[in-house]
């Protein structure tokens, strides 16, 4: 079992602008895999403290970077950082 990390609060803070990016972003709303309006606001919910959506979040975000890696042919270094 690994260890709890307060991916919640890292998502609300300092990683925020990876949410932006890998959730709201251009790239990941030209998919049109999800409706972009429900996307802002699950963001905007767990931003504001109004729900918890950080593992939500997370997966999203894991979608968006294997499909740059996987799909769009990116190299995985870059999109990792």
């Amino acid at each position: 079992m690994g260890f709890p990390v307060p991916l919640g609060t890292w998502l609300r803070g300092e990683f925020s602008s990876v949410v932006d990016d890998l959730v709201l972003g251009p790239r990941a709303r030209a998919r049109g895999l999800f409706d972009e309006a429900a996307l802002r606001r699950l963001v905007a919910e767990h931003r504001a403290g109004a729900a918890q959506h950080g593992d939500r979040l997370w997966l999203l975000m894991n979608l968006e970077i294997w499909q740059r890696v996987f799909l769009d042919g990116d190299e995985p270094a870059p999109v990792a950082a």
